[in-house]
């Protein structure tokens, strides 16, 4: 990748079709994720001007459209061009889907040989009966809005008028290694085809300094802090003032769509209500190499490259859960946005010889290779080495060692210091060995990269020398227990422009136990359970037979049963999370034969809805579909939108309409004040004893219930605090737990961040003081009866949601006896219902594209969503909003 000149003409005599900016309406605030495809696929119009005819009025501010034939294309913000023609293949570009089908193609040439009868096409689709169908007669690389794509068009005549196509979405990856394209799941009659193309040559040059950093430090203790894998995804970051920051760490933010931030740019801040591209996106710090500690904190400075006093500073804090939840906004001081990064890779404590996976929370433990002994040869050289820690030789950790046996040359002091790297491979470096190089005294080092196993039940290749270089020893040994199947447990509601994230809800200490609705009598009668995990699978339990990977399983247990018998798969985590109007799905696949119809597998699809009181909730069986397919409902809080709590002045309480409780400060509180490490120095009379007033001030209370807290944000004056305004900006959250315990996070003169955990939160943040969220596998005395009612899919208004942890997902249907006004109430519902649903059906049936896909559903082949094995939240995203294909709402996607 290059830059070049503003003259409309990028290298190698590249010309541009168009590269204009279209004014259009204000742009709503964009994130990463959602994971919903139609089946009705629309053709991509290759000038600018269909391109922008077909995006709904108000979905962009102003449409950034650009097309090429030759595989180059220029950005015009920064001079970027793009040159992608060293994704061309001689040999022509081959890969599979899952169900076996063969996607051939090539980027900026043709086919060499003909497809479906026709010469010098541009894609091909093999499919399982060996057809073949073209897919497209030529291909245009665009780059629209920051999302660069190929679209193949012109294929073969699919179905209503439209022809076959197909969209190959290019998105940055800094990792050194080729990462496998990969096609999103599509039903037998889809017309539109996606493929995901991860690849460094989508991303803005890399500044030298970050183009190989290790983005690592060492403590004095000898610790080496590794925050790299925090560069694989940008993150969305609120500013308090209606826009927000794109923020990453150790890489630069990810140019991609509608993330077009300056170069080099680690802190982006985008302005939400700017339709001139040009002005939208400005540098609020530079990428900064390496961590470093100061003062015992793990932080990172990032100086502005574009204006010197919009600097930031990311304090990284533990986090020994592995929740990622990204980085927090604190505030400006000065000329600097501070932020608060909550992450495993800041902890000291580590288990011996594993790794968390800072993203999924995955714990790579290589604790059963430790002390292995491990001889390799090499070009004639021989190698020992040892992990994690000593076997029973001479060496200490990694040697060469001569023919005799009788010398060795250390290569690196051996460590249990897991590590792990941003292409998603644990490794292990042992650093100080033997000097390599007299005249700049550099020492040998060891890296040993576990790599995932991916020939299961073969032989396992031995470990291999990959290089010896540098004074660098590189070993790379296959294992099983590198091995990660990942699938997203987030997604994007585009209707409000707002994450469903499940991830609160990835239990590692028990399965699931689903409640079953009371109308589902055959069920309760073979005395069937169902266990359950979230975007995961099911833990091993004694007595639980299912498949392993299962994360849903079915099995019978009679009281005279110790343990469950007949268990069944109901489905692996494949499919990544979507958002289907304002509810998340989730569908596990290819479980075991159906019994009633071997020619199915079972499935479990879940729907999880927002219910505030809800807590983390539990599953609830709805449904089951053929004898096949489960359904389950899962009112919980997780993904309900934040909401602002009115603060009560006068009696100093906090007031969530949405859960009906109020808490007064003054249980958690009982001084109404914040007791802090006195600063004799400060201007502030408070601060100067130590004690910070809270009802005097003006507090402004967010109530998340994703981190099940209340987050409190006021200032304090203090003349000294010119940077802030003659304040100090307080940040106080309030989290539900079993006990009470108060901590100072962060103390400056003009800053201060303190964390409270009370179990008094707990009723307004709709969460409760136990382990909320871990429903057993095993049922407990006093457990609640199921949850009775209809197997309703009928979404709760969200601003007046009806869970509650008792009764989380419906309520009784059934009135109470001599209740005549309810029955009256039961008839009206039903009589509006109908009414409503025959106008609907008018307006349906009025369209004849509708009409027919109406018969489609009849005919059993149609398939209204689309699950895929997206891995970010940023596929997701494009797939939600291909070029030329974007609705006026969810709902018209879904038609």
């Amino acid at each position: 990748m290059s830059t070049s000149g503003g003259d409309g003409h990028g290298r190698d005599g590249m010309a541009v079709e168009k590269s204009i900016v279209l004014p259009r309406q204000a742009p709503p605030r964009r994130t990463t994720t959602s994971k919903l495809i139609t089946t009705s696929s629309v053709q991509l119009f290759l000038t600018v001007v269909a391109a922008v005819a077909l995006l709904p009025a108000g979905s962009l501010g102003s449409s950034l459209v650009l097309n090429s034939k030759n595989c180059l294309v220029q950005e015009p913000l920064y001079n970027i061009t793009f040159n992608l023609t060293t994704l061309d293949s001689d040999l022509v570009h081959h890969i599979k889907s899952d169900i076996g089908e063969t996607f051939t193609f090539d980027v900026c040439d043709h086919l060499k040989r003909p497809c479906n009868g026709v010469s010098g096409g541009a894609a091909c689709l093999l499919r399982q009966d060996k057809s073949e169908v073209l897919l497209a007669r030529e291909s245009t690389l665009q780059l629209i809005d920051g999302r660069l794509h190929f679209n193949f068009s012109g294929g073969d005549a699919c179905r209503n008028g439209k022809n076959y196509s197909l969209d190959i979405i290019l998105m940055c990856s800094y990792s050194p290694e080729p990462e496998p394209m990969s096609v999103v799941p599509y039903s037998d009659d889809q017309c539109n085809y996606f493929i995901f193309w991860r690849t460094k040559h989508a991303c803005a040059p890399l500044p030298e300094r970050v183009r190989a950093n290790e983005c690592a430090v060492r403590d004095a203790s000898g610790h080496v802090f590794n925050l790299l894998p925090l560069s694989q995804l940008n993150h969305r970051v609120p500013d308090r003032n209606g826009s927000h920051f794109s923020v990453t760490a150790c890489k630069p933010v990810h140019y991609g769509h509608m993330t077009m931030c300056p170069i080099g740019s680690s802190v982006c801040h985008v302005n939400d209500s700017e339709s001139d591209y040009t002005k939208k996106y400005h540098d609020y710090g530079q990428t900064d190499a390496n961590p470093t500690i100061e003062e015992g904190k793990l932080i990172m400075n990032l100086a502005s490259a574009e204006d010197k006093c919009q600097n930031s500073k990311i304090f990284f804090e533990c986090d020994e859960a592995a929740t990622d939840f990204g980085p927090e906004y604190l505030g400006k001081e000065g000329c600097t946005h501070l932020f608060t990064w909550r992450t495993s890779l800041a902890c000291k404590k580590r288990e011996f010889c594993a790794v968390v996976d800072p993203n999924s929370g995955f714990v790579f433990n290589m604790s059963s290779l430790a002390g292995k002994q491990i001889k390799l040869v090499e070009a004639n050289r021989t190698y020992e080495l040892a992990i994690c820690k000593t076997a029973d030789t001479q060496c200490p950790g990694s040697c060469e060692v001569s023919s005799t046996n009788s010398q060795t040359v250390s290569l690196g002091n051996i460590n249990a210091d897991l590590q792990y790297n941003i292409t998603g491979a644990p490794y292990l470096r042992y650093e100080s060995g033997a000097v390599c190089n007299q005249s700049s005294n550099a020492r040998w080092s060891t890296k040993i990269e576990f790599i995932c196993e991916t020939d299961k039940g073969q032989t396992t290749p031995p470990p291999k020398v990959v290089e010896n270089t540098g004074c660098e020893l590189i070993v790379q040994l296959e294992t099983e227990l590198a091995c990660l199947r990942n699938i997203s447990c987030s997604a994007m509601n585009l209707s409000n422009d707002r994450e469903l994230d499940l991830t609160p809800l990835i239990s590692s200490q028990r399965n699931y136990l689903a409640d079953i609705n009371d109308t589902l009598t055959a069920v309760k009668n073979k005395q069937q359970k169902f266990f359950l995990n979230v975007c995961r699978p099911l833990l091993s339990e004694f007595g639980l037979g299912c498949r392993g990977g299962s994360a849903a399983c079915v099995a019978e247990q009679r009281p005279s049963d110790k343990t469950p018998t007949n268990e069944l798969s109901l489905g692996y985590p494949d499919a990544s999370l979507v958002v289907v109007g304002d509810r998340a799905h989730l569908k596990y696949l290819r479980g075991d034969h159906c019994p009633q119809d071997n020619a199915t597998d079972l499935s479990t699809e879940i729907e999880f809805y927002c219910a505030p009181k809800a807590g983390h909730g539990n599953p609830i069986l709805q449904e089951i579909l053929h004898d096949c397919h489960y359904r389950f409902e899962w009112p919980t809080n997780v993904i309900c939108p934040g909401v602002v709590a009115e603060f009560r002045s006068k009696t100093c309480e906090i007031f969530n309409a949405e859960t009906g409780a109020t808490i007064a400060l003054l249980k958690i509180f009982p001084s109404g004040e914040l007791q802090v490490s006195p600063s004799k120095g400060s201007v502030s009379e408070e601060l100067k004893r130590g004690k910070i007033q809270l009802c005097d001030k003006n507090l402004t209370a967010l109530v998340d219930y994703k981190e099940q807290a209340l987050k409190v944000h006021f200032t304090a004056k203090d003349p000294s605090c010119e940077g802030t305004g003659g304040n100090i900006n307080v940040n106080l959250h309030v989290a539900c737990a079993a006990s009470e315990n108060f901590e100072v996070n962060e103390q400056t003169p003009c800053h201060l961040v303190v964390t409270q955990l009370s179990p008094q939160i707990c009723d307004l943040v709709g969460a409760t003081a136990a382990s909320d969220g871990t429903g057993s596998s095993t049922e407990k005395p006093g457990t609640p009866p199921p949850t009775k009612g209809t197997s309703s899919t009928t979404t709760p208004d969200p601003k007046d949601h009806g869970g509650d942890s008792k009764q989380p997902a419906v309520t009784d249907a059934t009135p109470a006896q001599g209740s005549s006004g309810g029955r009256v109430g039961v008839i009206l519902a039903v009589l509006t219902l109908v009414s409503l649903a025959g106008a609907g059906g008018f307006l349906l049936l009025r369209n004849p594209e509708r009409r027919e896909y109406l018969r489609s559903l009849f005919r059993g082949r149609n398939v209204l969503v689309q699950y895929s094995r997206v891995r970010t939240n940023e596929e997701a995203s494009l797939l939600m909003h291909p070029p030329g294909a974007l609705s006026d709402s969810d709902d018209e996607m879904l038609i």
